[in-house]
């Protein structure tokens, strides 16, 4: 079986939040190459792993009042991405295009051969 790609980008719940993006600066879901961020959270990486059609990723999480493990299932499919983790499900679109605040945010894509991951408070 191939290995999936990994989802990194821009993603939000509706594609109608994605135009957020340009207006208020405001973005639902990071994913990058080592680290994540939705709303006040930031998760860093330990883990990743292809299982099938779904990473399994363990991150360590903070969002300024306290840290957490979180476990999660990601799969992508037809730009949609299944967040599944110890706290449910939720399913997000990818936003179009890559603003430029995902570059000097350390969420962005890194370089080739960088494994990436995505998790988030859930």
């Amino acid at each position: 079986m191939r290995v999936p790609r990994f989802p990194v980008g821009v993603w939000a719940p509706a594609e109608a939040d994605c135009a957020t993006l340009d207006e208020s600066g405001y973005l639902p879901l990071l994913v990058g190459s080592t680290k994540a961020a939705a709303g006040g959270a930031t998760c860093r990486y330990k883990s990743t792993e292809p299982d099938g059609r779904v990473w399994r990723v363990t991150a360590v999480c903070s969002d300024g009042s306290g840290t957490w493990t979180a476990h999660v299932g990601l799969e992508e499919a037809a730009g949609r991405l299944r967040w599944t983790s110890e706290r449910g499900t939720v399913l997000y679109r990818r936003c179009p295009g890559e603003p430029s605040s995902l570059k000097g945010a350390g969420v962005g894509p890194g370089p080739a051969g960088d494994v990436p991951g995505r998790v988030t408070k859930g």
